[in-house]
């Protein structure tokens, strides 16, 4: 992966799984220049409406939910807006981990609140 990748585009409409699982993520397509090897869960800097976030993101698959459509999914830290067709630019700042399956939701569960704390000792 190239040094702080930068995917940008327009918040689409997820399936709300974020949410249920208490990590609420604005969704963005991602372009096809992003290649297999860039996907996994990163510490994110995010700038949305000239303001600038700090998150975490899953960039590609979510295998989880047998989900092979490529998205990229950001939980924005102390943010809640509906921003849903705003333009967003998003900087990934460091990989925590690959992409994994998980059994159950729990388990998922379980793991994004080991890669937020992750990302909370990281993030700049």
């Amino acid at each position: 992966m190239m040094n702080n990748l930068i995917i940008s585009g327009r918040v689409i409409v997820g399936k709300h799984k974020g949410s249920e699982l208490g990590f609420p993520t604005l969704n963005i397509a991602i372009p096809n220049s992003v290649n297999l090897e860039d996907y996994g869960v990163y510490l994110v800097s995010i700038d949305i409406n000239e303001m600038h976030y700090i998150g975490m993101a899953n960039l590609g698959t979510r295998p989880t939910f047998n989900d092979e459509t490529p998205l990229l999914e950001v939980h924005v830290f102390d943010y809640n807006e509906n921003i849903l067709g705003v333009f967003v630019e998003v900087t990934l700042l460091k990989k925590i981990r690959e992409i994994m399956k998980f059994e159950t939701e729990d388990e998922l569960k379980r793991q994004l609140k080991i890669d937020y704390n992750e990302c909370l000792k990281t993030r700049i």
